[in-house]
């Protein structure tokens, strides 16, 4: 549990920010994810992982995470480049 907080709207919150939006995300869930949070989670490429937490699990999402977050810096390099070039 976060003070203050629900994890949910401090992802939103985080990955609104434009200079935060390429981040990694891994949630941890000590519970069951319902249906319109975990299209939230998905609508930003969370990787999600429930306790308890293995390491292969942790590890894998982790991966994926960074993965992902790469693919997401190039495709908005690329768009930029094109942007650009066009300019």
């Amino acid at each position: 549990m976060l003070p203050g907080i629900d994890g949910i709207e401090l992802i939103v919150k985080t990955l609104g920010d434009t200079s935060l939006r390429g981040m990694a995300t891994v949630a941890i869930t000590g519970g069951s994810i319902e249906g319109g949070r975990r299209e939230v989670l998905s609508s930003f490429s969370i990787q999600l992982i429930s306790k308890p937490v293995t390491e292969d699990s942790l590890l894998g999402a982790m991966e994926a995470a960074l993965l992902g977050t790469t693919a997401l810096v190039n495709q908005e390099k690329e768009s930029y480049d094109a942007q650009t070039s066009e300019s």
